[in-house]
């Protein structure tokens, strides 16, 4: 009789346990590690802030010059990523640094006369549109995506510094979406 008495009690138990843990994963609304999500967005701020960087925009309007067959040099640098709320932050950069001879050979034109001098998202850069996070060496490169047919990369100070960012991105992308 007591092994019966056990046997329906480590069933009772383990059904108790089954339902326990289908509860938990049917509750309703993600919990939202908020105070870790914050810090990860102000860690990559600090890291992002005046590395090179080639936005998936820019991108695409220097491919679009180069097969008009005009020249360009410059390097575009980050001169903003901090946080503007849960989720979402600031990407500008500065791209004063380009030169394009677009009015001829002899004659160049700086980007920002003819474009603003810092670019970036009027409503900020949302983490959860990130996808396709690589790492090579010092660079990391994502799709964002508006933009999913071409990817930005940013170019850190060394190996170790892009795994940090790459290990942030992908924690952003992970928890925030859904969020926005």
């Amino acid at each position: 009789m007591t092994t019966r008495l056990m046997t329906v009690a480590l069933v009772s138990l383990a059904v108790m346990s089954w339902h326990s843990a289908w509860a938990q994963e049917e509750a309703p609304g993600k919990q939202i590690p908020e105070g870790q999500i914050n810090a990860q967005q102000a860690q990559l701020a600090n890291l992002l802030y005046g590395k090179k960087y080639l936005d998936p925009y820019m991108v695409n309007f220097l491919k679009n010059m180069s097969d008009m067959d005009y020249d360009y040099e410059g390097d575009a640098f980050i001169t903003d990523a901090n946080p503007t709320r849960l989720c979402i932050s600031n990407l500008r950069y500065n791209i004063s640094d380009y030169e394009t001879n677009i009015l001829g050979p002899f004659v160049t034109l700086r980007l920002d006369e003819a474009l603003p001098s810092i670019m970036g998202l009027e409503d900020g850069f949302y983490w959860s549109e990130l996808s396709n996070i690589q790492r090579n060496n010092n660079q990391v490169s994502f799709w964002y995506s508006p933009y999913n047919q071409t990817p930005g990369t940013i170019w850190l100070s060394s190996a170790d510094e892009a795994a940090q960012v790459e290990q942030g991105m992908r924690y952003l992308a992970e928890n925030c979406k859904g969020l926005w």
